[in-house]
């Protein structure tokens, strides 16, 4: 990682212990090389020539995740769509076929008879129950599977969700190609499949613990940033290769069998090719780790299975964690904030513009494709300009940074000095989240409004490009939620956010596909001001996510510092 200015490390003395070459063999021994903060990666440094490494690689970093990002993203992103007109085509035939029209007997019924409300009510149900079953199942499992990350490592818990979305591809292949025999509901099996192994909500959190695992405080928001960003280059790029697929080959079934080999693909890449980055496992598969209760406190015993699946014992890692850079219910705030963005995370969008506009797969891949590529735009483009502007603090002249040896003694300016540079830097951290934060929900609020009053296909696309600068909360929301707690329990964290996204993915098909159906024939546009509602709520929220306060006699220390180091401190500035 790249040191700054402003890095406080302090000089290795004869005190502090140092790693040598031939210090190799006994690094298991002391604790004294095991010491993680916030401000350092997650990934402690390691000699490369280590033997016997039980991983194919040993060197892991957010490259090993962000780079097949890319094509996990485009393989997502290209059923989107079509899945849609997916489950409308099977649903229309199902519907036809019970009505007993003549001449309409499926498969044979024509798309276009199938954008009627009476239909689109009965597919906004069936994406609600087959939602609600994921993340039911997702929620039950979530909470375990994160702090399984923690003690089996990363790659453990990615290959059991990638056995799940093979298993609910497969669901897909079988349906589109017996749903004489099998019907609709083999469906409902699939996502019950994903759902119990982890599911999207489990990969999406263990992809975010191994940046975080491989990253620091500082740039970790910026390393979110590019892994959100290469996730919506894919996303850009899979729909409008999916729209040209089906043009080529006239059915949405190709694009199954496409993400079911790309599935298949990186599960092949996560057991063969990917490095494992939990620092405890890593240090087991070598021999070289030692367990330290000081900061991992030994197990009462193993959980029973009520225990695994008791989903509000999950969301207590939000209450019981307390962090030293952020006011008391910081966490719960920021926990509820998230729960609220992922309620109306997503509208039935594309289905209200298949009504409108009578859109069909192509277009609505093509719609897809242009608010990804503005989102990548977004946070290639303006984030790290912001970030540079504003979270970074202003060069200090190595002469006014000089930091002694002995950090602990109390009669030391420089060390006062320092530990307030180190404070402050962490408060614009914090400060310049939460605006960001702040700033993508109230644009995602109007983004939302403008697909509701939107008379015509520019004016939609429009609020498209709208809702892409709220992608700009997403890094934010995550640094600041692995900033918070211990590097330790990064995986239980996101095992327990997994969770809240199950749990919100369990309400909102609920609660907007339910108003959507309900409303579909008289104001489709209800759902959009909804959401629009609840991102207010939640940008008005974020300003209880701010810095703890400082403490009174870290003042008294500012207040003794000399003339010159006050000078420089406050041409770091604040937000």
């Amino acid at each position: 990682m790249p040191t700054y200015p402003y890095d406080m490390t302090p000089s290795p003395t004869s005190d502090t212990p140092t790693l040598r070459d031939d210090d190799v063999d006994n690094v298991g021994e002391s604790s004294d090389f095991i010491q993680q903060t916030e401000e350092t990666p997650l990934l402690s440094s390691e000699p490369e020539n280590v033997a016997e490494s039980a991983v194919p690689n040993d060197r892991p970093s957010p490259y090993w995740i962000i780079a097949p990002i890319l094509i996990a993203g485009a393989a997502i992103s290209m059923l989107l769509a079509p899945l849609l007109q997916f489950y409308t085509q099977l649903i229309c035939n199902e519907h036809f076929a019970s009505s007993e029209i003549v001449g309409m007997k499926a498969p044979n019924v024509p798309y276009e008879r199938c954008n009627i409300p009476e239909i689109q009510s009965r597919v906004s149900e069936f994406q609600a129950i087959i939602s609600v079953l994921e993340h039911t199942c997702s929620l039950l499992v979530m909470a375990h599977y994160g702090a399984l990350s923690d003690r089996l490592g990363r790659r453990y818990v990615m290959r059991l969700s990638c056995l799940g979305n093979l298993i609910h591809i497969s669901c897909f292949v079988l349906t589109g190609l017996f749903q004489d025999y099998v019907g609709i509901y083999l469906l409902f099996l699939g996502p019950v499949a994903k759902g119990l192994l982890g599911g999207g909500q489990a990969m999406s959190g263990i992809m975010h613990s191994y940046v975080s695992d491989c990253t620091d405080a500082a740039t970790r928001s910026i390393w979110f940033g590019r892994f959100y960003g290469m996730m919506y280059l894919g996303i850009a790029i899979g729909p409008s290769l999916g729209s040209y697929l089906i043009k080529q080959f006239g059915s949405v079934l190709v694009l199954i069998y496409i993400a079911f080999v790309a599935d298949l693909v990186f599960l092949l890449y996560v057991s063969f090719v990917l490095p494992e980055s939990n620092e405890r496992v890593r240090r087991q598969q070598k021999g070289l780790y030692v367990e330290h209760t000081e900061e991992r406190p030994v197990s009462p015993g193993p959980k029973t299975f009520w225990q695994k699946i008791n989903i509000f014992a999950a969301f207590g890692i939000f209450f019981r964690v307390q962090s030293e850079q952020a006011s008391r219910y910081t966490l719960p705030v920021l926990a509820l904030v998230h729960f609220l963005v992922m309620l109306v995370f997503m509208p039935p969008t594309l289905l209200y513009a298949m009504l409108k506009f009578q859109w069909t797969a192509y277009e609505g891949g093509l719609f897809t494709s242009f608010t990804s590529l503005a989102r990548l735009i977004v946070l290639l483009g303006i984030l790290p300009v912001l970030v540079r502007r504003f979270k970074k603090p202003k060069h200090i002249p190595e002469r006014d940074v000089f930091v002694p040896d002995n950090l602990e003694h109390e009669g030391n300016d420089d060390a006062q000095y320092a530990e307030m540079i180190d404070r402050k830097t962490k408060r614009r951290h914090i400060r310049f989240d939460a605006w960001t934060m702040r700033a993508g929900y109230f644009l995602d609020a109007l983004a939302f409004v403008g697909y509701g009053i939107a008379p015509n296909v520019p004016t939609f696309c429009l609020a498209g490009a709208l809702q892409a600068f709220a992608i700009l909360s997403a890094p934010s929301s995550r640094a600041l939620f692995t900033n918070f707690v211990p590097a330790h329990k990064v995986g239980e964290l996101m095992g327990s956010l997994g969770a809240l996204d199950a749990f919100a993915g369990i309400l909102s098909p609920i609660i907007l596909n339910t108003m959507y159906a309900a409303t579909v024939s008289t104001i489709p546009q209800l759902v959009f001001f909804f959401g629009a509602s609840v991102l207010i709520v939640a940008s008005l929220l974020t300003f209880y996510i701010k810095p703890a306060a400082r403490h009174s006699k870290r003042r008294r220390s500012e207040r003794m510092l000399s003339k010159d180091q006050r000078v420089v401190f406050d041409g770091l500035g604040e937000m």
